[in-house]
């Protein structure tokens, strides 16, 4: 119970500062390699639920050198994140670790370094730092949750194909687009995903791009 924090949402969430809640998800994760003959171990984008997270404890136990709780927090999704990516490859080299973050790692208008968007942001909102982890190889590939129709000024696509492909140049990071196969089936007449179009030049773009393959959320709405 100490290691996990209570969220707005009604979630229990691990709280990610503390060294003990980092090595009980670890510890999980690898159990797995430990035991199963997997190819991979893939994350989703769970970091920081939000910025409002009760951690203020946690900040004035271990956030000594650091002055802003933000870095903080991403210094320890980002400490997780080695820890895992490190002790997967003593274990079992061959095995593949990678994570789906949201798509918007940050947007220009808040980091230069960021797309041309104005959504969400996984760096300052959610504490993962994504690109950071790219540019530092301490993931085998990364899968951009890119959920947003080509126009969409929340999260253009295009622009988020560009950025993300950008991203990973110069680097041994495999890109894997995430596409949003579960809106074609809540499309209604007049949404940009009603019909197949709008997937089908998400995928051409996608084929014209540097991107190593792409997966789709998800199977159900495959089936």
């Amino acid at each position: 119970p100490e290691l996990v924090c209570l969220y707005s949402d009604g979630s229990l969430y691990f709280d990610p500062g503390q060294p003990e809640a980092r090595q009980i998800i670890l510890d999980g994760m690898l159990e797995i390699v430990d035991n199963y003959d997997i190819d991979g171990l893939h994350m989703d984008d769970y970091f920081y639920p939000g910025p409002e997270f009760s951690d203020a404890e946690t900040f004035a136990r271990y956030g000594a050198g650091f002055s802003d709780v933000g870095d903080f927090r991403r210094d320890a999704v980002t400490q997780f994140v080695t820890e895992l990516y490190q002790s997967v490859k003593a274990r079992k080299p061959n095995v593949r670790v990678g994570i789906s973050p949201f798509g918007i790692w940050a947007n220009r208008s808040e980091n230069p370094l960021g797309s041309d968007t104005v959504g969400s942001q996984s760096y300052y909102d959610h504490y993962a730092d994504s690109y950071g982890w790219v540019k530092a190889g301490i993931v085998d590939y990364i899968a951009p949750q890119l959920y947003w129709p080509t126009g969409n000024r929340e999260g253009e696509y295009a622009e988020l194909l560009r950025w993300w492909c950008e991203a990973v140049s110069g680097t041994d990071v495999d890109l894997y687009i995430g596409l949003a196969a579960y809106r074609l089936l809540e499309a209604e007449p007049g949404s940009p995903w009603y019909g197949t179009a709008e997937i089908e030049s998400q995928l051409s773009q996608l084929s014209a791009s540097d991107a190593s393959g792409f997966l789709l959320f998800r199977a159900g709405s495959v089936r």
